[in-house]
């Protein structure tokens, strides 16, 4: 149980500026099932802008705090970076 940090780096290859995608954050037991999956919009993102520039990297970062049988449970995780 806990609070854990997640950072992400979100690539922009190509020449255009684009949204800031959202993420999906899936919590997994020690037998790769699922116990939590959750959206993180680009609101809950630290400092965060609201775009990712042309050519460029962008590292988000989002706080969790994890408690209880999911926090007792919880052997890995994985994201997906998607627009809504």
């Amino acid at each position: 149980n806990g609070r854990y940090s997640l950072e992400v780096v979100v690539r922009n290859a190509s020449l255009f500026e684009l949204a800031m995608p959202a993420l999906e954050l899936s919590l997994t037991d020690v037998r790769d099932q699922l116990l939590l999956r959750r959206v993180i919009l680009p609101a809950e993102l630290v400092a965060a802008p609201a775009t990712v520039p042309a050519n460029s990297t962008q590292t988000l970062r989002v706080d969790v705090l994890i408690g209880g049988p999911v926090g007792d449970a919880l052997a890995g995780y994985r994201t997906l970076v998607f627009y809504p």
